[in-house]
């Protein structure tokens, strides 16, 4: 009863070591390998361990269970199909939470009805292959242990670890019941006093002795599991108290009826240690052994197997214990290889056939749910906390509650905080609502408003400037022009208004072309003359560009300049006022320097606010909206308006736009995309255009074409129909889809079977300088007439 006990102390160990969402699972496979594992040995594995021996390697009869059913017999084979169930149990929680339930039954069948039959009788049949060398094993530190161990490790080590595990996060990975963890370690040392007591399948006066070798080896582990964790961590972790004890008591069973007591001790404390720092090396090769069952198993029963031989008392056991140590030693590595190579070769096969490891999807859902359709109510909780993750917070779905759990109460919190969560979303929405119609009355209001300003405001003016060129001479004239001024000033203070309510209202739009930066600069030159010489400063403009032409919004950065350099020349006076233009890299610089008055620190932080000025020089010095207006044109093509000021020395304001260069050279030559996918057609097509006097840019393919086509230039595109990946149709419609009507002329084999539309033309291959000539003429395209003569 003691060793079916342990059955309850492996489920309850692995269950609290696991995470909440795979614990039914983990019990799950307990209980099946628990009572499969008695089925299969009383089939198959009685026959093999205690049947005729074939060679020492195999027994070969008596199956279907033992043929004599007295009493000790069943005794007898009880004991050892439990010492089966537990040999197999080792393996699943080595790899638990990742493998799938169909190969765990695999492994089962593997295990208890053919590995740990033919090595029990290797070890313990009379004519076995280890028995016959003199190989002792008391209680199953190799046959049991040693194998569960070993196979543990194959499958771990093929299996992989758990999605995440060696993570950062996954470092910190912890059971979900560790007290739960800690009952099933006391169940199992329970166990190991039947486990080995019972060994000796009768009880007598050696009986208890036995008992007390198997509680000082326990002991023994324990203090060996604290000494390493101390030294290693500085602290006593549980896992060492965990694994110390049991690893001390799997040591023992080798040799538990001849052990000195003090031996008894040290061979416990030598267990508990190495299990230990097995541990450590797993967790650095990145082996994942869920419940430490190759630490304990495998290492305290190659301790127990081994080193045992060195603690015995001389008085109980008669053999040489160095001539014992040599016999284990050798016994143990003909085990081990036997163990894992046939482990390896078999898993591979069921691996092949049937997937050892669940599919990615499942493994992070949970096996309770995926392969039992049961959750927990921590697993519950875990996975709507994923769900909601997942779907980007849905605050309408709840947690489930029960109120008479830890489980529940996080659950019932978790409700409040959505509830709260998706109050302030409805507060939030319901004032994003006001605020976007309160915004769409004052853009209605100032569109409507400007409107019906524009039209009395134009005739003011209009008639003022005739009013003042009628009386000139006249003592109203000063009235006259007062009356123009302001006219003027509230007009611009209703385009001032007009803007900032596109840029709140996200619909300023840009309007980008093509411009010569040359004549751009020039313009503002003209422009800005005037304001310098009203205050007797010089003006200096410089441009620096590779390109011909750059891709801007021409209006939207004149507005800019023109607020900046207006601000310069009314705050400088009899000083200088520059402006460099300046292009790289696809972006276009702009500065505005002068040597005026300059600005504070407090003035830098709030000349960018709206109706904000650093200084008024009389009632018309603007509405303060100009800089603001002007940072955010700036910050709609892609850039910031940088300060930088000095009382007394002056201020300058620079940005940066992103631009598109112009491909056209210097000349005047008209620029052709060409695209064909065909290296020898685009060579011969490039030479032809050259000679008729175009400059060629070339594309390989669709993409290619389309990406030069959105930065690029052109005024024609001559290009191929049929593309690996897509056709010249698309060429065609992307230039459509610019808004250009330039011409586009297609070559290729299939004239007949391509539909024309406006401004396109066919050439069908092949074709000569001639052809070509034709083809472009048609198209209203001139060309090079010497070159087209010589045609």
């Amino acid at each position: 009863m003691l060793v079916f006990g342990m059955q309850i102390g492996f489920l309850a160990i692995e269950s609290g070591l696991t995470r909440p969402k795979n614990s039914i699972s983990v019990a799950a496979k307990n209980i099946i390998d628990g009572m499969l594992s008695f089925l299969l040995f009383w089939i198959l594995g009685w026959g093999i361990m205690e049947g005729s021996d074939y060679g020492g390697l195999i027994g070969f009869s008596e199956f279907w269970g033992p043929a004599n059913l007295d009493n000790e017999t069943i005794a007898k084979f009880v004991f050892f199909a439990l010492f089966c169930c537990t040999s197999t149990t080792i393996v699943s929680g080595a790899i638990a939470e990742r493998v799938n339930i169909k190969s765990y039954l695999y492994i089962t069948i593997l295990v208890s009805g053919l590995i740990f039959p033919i090595i029990a009788h290797w070890v313990w049949h009379p004519q076995g292959l280890l028995s016959s060398l003199g190989f002792v094993d008391y209680a199953g530190s190799t046959v049991v242990h040693g194998t569960g161990g070993f196979i543990a490790l194959v499958a771990a080590y093929m299996v992989g670890p758990r999605t995440g595990r060696f993570s950062a996060d996954g470092k910190a990975w912890k059971g979900s019941q560790l007290p739960m963890s800690a009952a099933g370690c006391l169940l199992l040392c329970l166990g190991f006093l039947g486990f080995n007591g019972g060994s000796g399948l009768a009880l007598n006066q050696d009986t208890w002795r036995v008992i007390l070798i198997t509680l000082l080896c326990i002991s023994g582990g324990l203090l060996g599991g604290v000494i390493q964790s101390v030294a290693r961590h500085g602290l006593v972790s549980f896992n060492a108290l965990i694994v110390g004890p049991l690893s001390g008591a799997v040591a023992s069973c080798a040799f538990c009826p001849w052990l000195d007591p003090t031996g008894a001790i040290a061979l416990g404390g030598i267990a508990g240690v190495l299990a230990g720092e097995t541990g450590l090396i797993l967790e650095k090769r990145k082996i994942d052994d869920v419940v430490g069952a190759v630490p304990v198993h495998l290492v305290g029963g190659l301790v127990g197997s081994i080193l045992g031989a060195l603690f015995v008392d001389s008085e109980l056991f008669s053999q040489s214990r160095w001539q014992t140590l040599g016999i284990q030693a050798i016994g143990s590595v003909v085990h081990g290889t036997a163990v894992v190579g046939v482990a390896w070769l078999t898993l591979k096969f069921i691996d092949r056939w049937q997937p050892l490891r669940v599919p990615i999807q499942e493994e992070l859902e949970g096996l309770n749910y995926r392969e039992h359709g049961k959750a927990t109510r921590w697993g519950d909780l875990v996975q709507f906390i994923n769900w909601q993750r997942e779907h980007d917070l849905t605050l309408e779905a709840r947690a489930r509650v029960d109120e008479f759990s830890e489980e529940g109460q996080v659950a019932a919190q978790l409700n409040l905080l959505l509830d709260d969560i998706n109050k302030r979303e409805q507060a939030l929405e319901l004032a994003k609502n006001l605020a976007e119609q309160a915004n769409r009355a004052k853009s209605k209001f100032l569109s409507t408003t400007s409107h019906e300003l524009r039209t009395p405001l134009n005739a003011i003016i209009g008639y003022s400037e005739m009013l003042a060129e009628d009386l000139q001479n006249s003592s109203y004239h000063e009235d006259i022009d007062r009356i123009k001024q302001s006219g003027t000033y509230l007009l611009s203070l209703i385009n001032d208004m007009l803007d900032i309510s596109r840029l709140d209202s996200g619909r300023f739009k840009m309007q980008a072309n093509w411009v010569i930066l040359e004549d751009f600069a020039a313009e503002i030159e003209s422009l800005t003359l005037p304001l310098t010489k009203k205050q007797m400063n010089s003006l200096s403009v410089e441009v620096k560009a590779d390109a011909k032409q750059l891709y801007f919004d021409p209006v939207r950065l004149k507005q800019v300049l023109m607020n900046l350099l207006g601000n310069a020349c009314k705050f400088t006076e009899k000083g200088t006022v520059k402006l460099l233009l300046e292009e790289s890299r696809g972006s276009l610089r702009c500065q505005v320097e002068d040597s005026g008055r300059g600005l504070t620190p407090s003035e830098i932080k709030r000349i960018f606010k709206p109706f904000e000025q650093a200084l008024r020089i009389d009632s018309l010095s603007g509405t303060g909206l100009g800089l603001t207006i002007s940072q955010g044109i700036v910050k709609e093509m892609g850039g910031t308006i940088a300060v930088e000021s000095k009382v007394g020395h002056g201020s300058c304001f620079s940005f940066k736009i992103d631009v598109k260069k112009e491909l056209e050279l210097a000349d005047d030559r008209l620029m052709v995309l060409l695209v064909d996918d065909d290296p020898g057609t685009r060579l011969l097509v490039r030479e032809y255009l050259n000679e008729l006097g175009f400059q060629v840019d070339q594309a390989a393919s669709v993409v290619e074409a389309c990406a030069k086509l959105e930065t690029g230039s052109y005024r024609m595109v001559i290009t191929d129909y049929i593309f690996p990946d897509d056709n010249g149709g698309a060429i065609v419609q992307r230039v459509r889809d610019q808004g250009l009507l330039y011409p586009v002329l297609i070559i290729t084999g299939f004239a007949d079977k391509i539909v024309c539309g406006e401004n396109v033309s066919i050439l069908a291959k092949p074709f000569d300088l001639e052809q070509l000539c034709r083809a472009l003429t048609n198209l209203n395209v001139e060309v090079n007439e010497k070159a087209s003569r010589s045609a």
